[in-house]
Protein backbone atom coordinates (compact mmCIF):
# COMPACT_ATOMS: atom_id res chain seq x y z
CA UNK A 1 0.00 0.00 0.00
CA UNK A 2 2.77 2.55 1.03
CA UNK A 3 4.61 1.56 -2.46
CA UNK A 4 1.96 2.37 -3.90
CA UNK A 5 1.07 5.81 -2.74
CA UNK A 6 4.98 6.87 -3.26
CA UNK A 7 4.79 5.89 -6.70
CA UNK A 8 1.55 7.76 -7.15
CA UNK A 9 2.89 10.93 -5.76
CA UNK A 10 5.96 10.84 -8.11
CA UNK A 11 3.94 10.66 -11.24
CA UNK A 12 1.71 13.59 -10.17
CA UNK A 13 5.11 15.92 -8.84
CA UNK A 14 6.88 14.72 -12.89
CA UNK A 15 6.69 17.50 -14.70
CA UNK A 16 9.16 18.94 -17.39
CA UNK A 17 12.41 20.85 -16.26
CA UNK A 18 10.45 23.91 -15.46
CA UNK A 19 8.87 21.98 -12.94
CA UNK A 20 5.49 22.02 -15.12
CA UNK A 21 3.66 18.98 -15.19
CA UNK A 22 1.45 17.41 -17.88
CA UNK A 23 -1.35 19.60 -17.28
CA UNK A 24 0.51 22.68 -18.17
CA UNK A 25 1.92 22.16 -21.61
CA UNK A 26 0.31 24.59 -24.17
CA UNK A 27 -2.43 23.01 -26.22
CA UNK A 28 -1.37 22.40 -30.01
CA UNK A 29 -4.20 24.47 -32.16
CA UNK A 30 -4.09 25.65 -35.92
CA UNK A 31 -4.13 28.87 -36.39
CA UNK A 32 -7.31 30.90 -37.45
CA UNK A 33 -7.40 31.18 -41.36
CA UNK A 34 -9.91 34.15 -43.35
CA UNK A 35 -12.55 32.00 -45.08
CA UNK A 36 -15.18 33.24 -47.48
CA UNK A 37 -18.09 31.98 -45.69
CA UNK A 38 -17.22 34.08 -42.54
CA UNK A 39 -16.53 36.94 -44.79
CA UNK A 40 -19.61 37.18 -47.17
CA UNK A 41 -21.93 36.43 -44.20
CA UNK A 42 -20.44 39.55 -42.39
CA UNK A 43 -20.74 41.86 -45.04
CA UNK A 44 -23.96 40.79 -46.76
CA UNK A 45 -25.28 41.10 -42.66
CA UNK A 46 -23.78 44.33 -42.14
CA UNK A 47 -23.55 46.39 -45.51
CA UNK A 48 -27.10 46.82 -46.84
CA UNK A 49 -28.85 49.34 -48.96
CA UNK A 50 -26.53 52.45 -49.85
CA UNK A 51 -23.63 50.36 -48.43
CA UNK A 52 -24.18 46.53 -50.13
CA UNK A 53 -21.13 45.99 -51.85
CA UNK A 54 -22.78 42.24 -53.50
CA UNK A 55 -25.79 42.28 -54.58
CA UNK A 56 -26.11 38.57 -53.89
CA UNK A 57 -24.19 36.05 -51.56
CA UNK A 58 -23.61 34.11 -54.76
CA UNK A 59 -21.74 37.14 -56.11
CA UNK A 60 -19.68 37.41 -52.65
CA UNK A 61 -18.96 33.92 -52.58
CA UNK A 62 -17.92 33.74 -56.25
CA UNK A 63 -15.36 36.65 -56.09
CA UNK A 64 -14.09 35.81 -52.58
CA UNK A 65 -11.72 32.91 -54.30
CA UNK A 66 -9.93 35.71 -56.37
CA UNK A 67 -8.23 37.82 -53.10
CA UNK A 68 -4.65 35.87 -51.69
CA UNK A 69 -6.00 35.10 -48.56
CA UNK A 70 -3.67 36.65 -46.23
CA UNK A 71 -3.84 36.76 -42.55
CA UNK A 72 -6.59 37.10 -39.67
CA UNK A 73 -4.28 40.02 -38.37
CA UNK A 74 -4.41 41.82 -41.78
CA UNK A 75 -5.92 45.45 -41.12
CA UNK A 76 -4.43 46.52 -44.81
CA UNK A 77 -3.02 45.07 -48.15
CA UNK A 78 -5.15 43.37 -51.03
CA UNK A 79 -6.13 40.50 -48.97
CA UNK A 80 -9.46 38.37 -48.05
CA UNK A 81 -7.91 38.77 -44.49
CA UNK A 82 -7.99 42.85 -44.67
CA UNK A 83 -11.58 42.50 -46.32
CA UNK A 84 -12.59 39.71 -43.24
CA UNK A 85 -11.78 42.17 -40.40
CA UNK A 86 -13.24 45.57 -42.15
CA UNK A 87 -16.65 43.59 -42.73
CA UNK A 88 -16.79 42.50 -39.10
CA UNK A 89 -17.81 44.98 -36.30
CA UNK A 90 -15.71 47.84 -37.61
CA UNK A 91 -18.41 47.46 -40.82
CA UNK A 92 -21.26 46.74 -38.08
CA UNK A 93 -20.36 50.42 -36.33
CA UNK A 94 -19.44 51.87 -38.88
CA UNK A 95 -20.74 51.10 -42.79
CA UNK A 96 -20.00 54.24 -44.16
CA UNK A 97 -16.33 53.91 -44.33
CA UNK A 98 -15.69 50.03 -43.70
CA UNK A 99 -18.49 48.98 -45.76
CA UNK A 100 -16.03 50.21 -48.92
CA UNK A 101 -12.74 48.64 -47.16
CA UNK A 102 -14.12 45.27 -46.73
CA UNK A 103 -15.53 45.35 -50.49
CA UNK A 104 -14.39 44.27 -53.73
CA UNK A 105 -12.41 47.40 -54.96
CA UNK A 106 -11.25 47.63 -51.18
CA UNK A 107 -10.54 51.16 -51.00
CA UNK A 108 -11.94 54.54 -49.42
CA UNK A 109 -15.22 55.76 -49.39
CA UNK A 110 -13.93 58.38 -51.89
CA UNK A 111 -11.32 56.19 -54.11
CA UNK A 112 -8.50 58.16 -52.43
CA UNK A 113 -7.15 55.50 -50.32
CA UNK A 114 -6.38 52.17 -50.38
CA UNK A 115 -7.14 49.93 -47.19
CA UNK A 116 -7.59 46.09 -49.02
CA UNK A 117 -6.14 47.37 -52.30
CA UNK A 118 -7.52 49.82 -54.54
CA UNK A 119 -10.30 49.11 -57.48
CA UNK A 120 -8.07 47.81 -59.67
CA UNK A 121 -6.43 45.87 -57.06
CA UNK A 122 -9.81 44.02 -57.12
CA UNK A 123 -10.62 44.20 -60.55
CA UNK A 124 -7.51 42.59 -61.49
CA UNK A 125 -7.68 39.99 -59.26
CA UNK A 126 -10.62 38.53 -60.37
CA UNK A 127 -10.53 39.70 -63.79
CA UNK A 128 -7.33 37.78 -63.95
CA UNK A 129 -8.37 34.30 -62.06
CA UNK A 130 -12.17 34.46 -63.56
CA UNK A 131 -11.68 35.56 -67.80
CA UNK A 132 -8.62 33.29 -68.55
CA UNK A 133 -9.70 33.29 -72.38
CA UNK A 134 -12.58 35.58 -72.03
CA UNK A 135 -10.99 38.82 -71.56
CA UNK A 136 -8.13 38.56 -69.21
CA UNK A 137 -5.24 40.73 -69.61
CA UNK A 138 -1.91 39.40 -70.61
CA UNK A 139 -0.18 40.00 -67.08
CA UNK A 140 -1.69 41.43 -63.94
CA UNK A 141 0.60 44.83 -64.82
CA UNK A 142 -1.27 44.98 -67.76
CA UNK A 143 -4.51 44.31 -66.58
CA UNK A 144 -3.94 47.39 -63.63
CA UNK A 145 -2.59 49.61 -66.94
CA UNK A 146 -5.61 49.64 -68.38
CA UNK A 147 -7.78 49.72 -65.76
CA UNK A 148 -6.12 52.77 -63.78
CA UNK A 149 -7.09 54.11 -67.48
CA UNK A 150 -10.38 54.00 -67.01
CA UNK A 151 -12.48 56.79 -65.44
CA UNK A 152 -13.25 56.57 -61.37
CA UNK A 153 -16.59 57.18 -60.15
CA UNK A 154 -16.65 56.15 -56.13
CA UNK A 155 -17.90 54.86 -53.98
CA UNK A 156 -17.80 51.80 -55.60
CA UNK A 157 -22.00 50.47 -55.04
CA UNK A 158 -21.99 47.27 -57.44
CA UNK A 159 -22.99 49.96 -60.58
CA UNK A 160 -24.19 47.96 -63.37
CA UNK A 161 -23.86 50.39 -65.73
CA UNK A 162 -21.64 53.80 -67.21
CA UNK A 163 -18.10 54.38 -68.08
CA UNK A 164 -16.47 53.71 -65.29
CA UNK A 165 -13.82 51.35 -63.05
CA UNK A 166 -16.41 50.41 -60.73
CA UNK A 167 -18.95 49.30 -64.01
CA UNK A 168 -16.33 46.84 -64.60
CA UNK A 169 -15.70 45.97 -60.82
CA UNK A 170 -19.48 45.10 -60.90
CA UNK A 171 -19.13 43.05 -63.83
CA UNK A 172 -15.64 41.10 -62.94
CA UNK A 173 -17.73 39.88 -59.31
CA UNK A 174 -20.67 39.07 -61.74
CA UNK A 175 -18.60 36.88 -63.83
CA UNK A 176 -17.01 35.13 -60.62
CA UNK A 177 -20.82 34.05 -59.72
CA UNK A 178 -22.03 33.21 -62.94
CA UNK A 179 -22.21 29.61 -64.82
CA UNK A 180 -20.02 29.45 -68.16
CA UNK A 181 -22.02 31.17 -70.07
CA UNK A 182 -22.71 34.57 -68.06
CA UNK A 183 -18.77 34.58 -67.00
CA UNK A 184 -18.54 35.46 -71.35
CA UNK A 185 -20.77 38.12 -71.39
CA UNK A 186 -19.77 39.66 -67.77
CA UNK A 187 -16.06 39.49 -68.44
CA UNK A 188 -16.64 40.88 -71.87
CA UNK A 189 -18.28 43.95 -69.94
CA UNK A 190 -15.51 44.36 -67.53
CA UNK A 191 -12.73 44.37 -69.95
CA UNK A 192 -11.47 46.08 -72.92
CA UNK A 193 -10.62 42.93 -75.21
CA UNK A 194 -15.05 41.77 -76.39
CA UNK A 195 -18.03 43.30 -75.74
CA UNK A 196 -17.92 46.47 -73.30
CA UNK A 197 -21.83 47.22 -73.57
CA UNK A 198 -23.07 48.67 -70.72
CA UNK A 199 -19.44 49.46 -69.09
CA UNK A 200 -18.91 51.00 -73.02
CA UNK A 201 -15.44 52.35 -73.69
CA UNK A 202 -14.83 55.28 -75.71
Amino acid sequence: MRTSLLLLLALVACGDSNNKTVADAPIDTAAAVPDCMTYCTNIQANCTGAMAQYPSMAQCMGTCGAFAVGTIADTTGDTLGCRLYHSGMPSQMTPATHCYHAGPGGTSADGTTSQCGADCDGFCDIVQKTCVGMGAYATTDACKVACNAFASTPPYKSASTGNTRQCRLYHATNAAAMGQTMVAAHCGHATTTMNQMPCLTP
